[in-house]
């Protein structure tokens, strides 16, 4: 869909801003928590971004299979969008 390779590069790296300030965020606030609880906080985190990235990979190879490339990507973007938008509601609404 892009045009030429420097688009390409130009949007993975936006992307990788993205992401790299997503990471951030989350892993800041999973330190926050209150001494005790704050191993297994980080703990947790890393659990779940590596189990994530995991179950990730492999439910796009068959996302892949299933709807092609340009449906895997579809539903990964709106994946992050719908990530992105329960985590900005933050801890306070999600357990209120």
């Amino acid at each position: 869909m892009a045009p030429s390779w420097p688009v390409v590069m130009l949007v993975q790296m936006v992307l990788g801003l993205v992401f790299y300030m997503f990471h951030g965020v989350l892993q800041t606030q999973a330190t926050e928590a209150l001494p005790g609880a704050r191993g297994t906080a980080v703990g947790a985190f890393a659990m779940a971004l590596f189990l994530g990235q995991s179950a990730g990979s492999l439910a796009f190879g068959l996302g892949l299979l299933a709807v092609g490339y340009r449906g895997a990507f579809a539903l990964a973007a709106a994946g992050v969008v719908a990530l992105a938008v329960w985590a900005r509601q933050g801890p306070r609404a999600s357990a209120g």
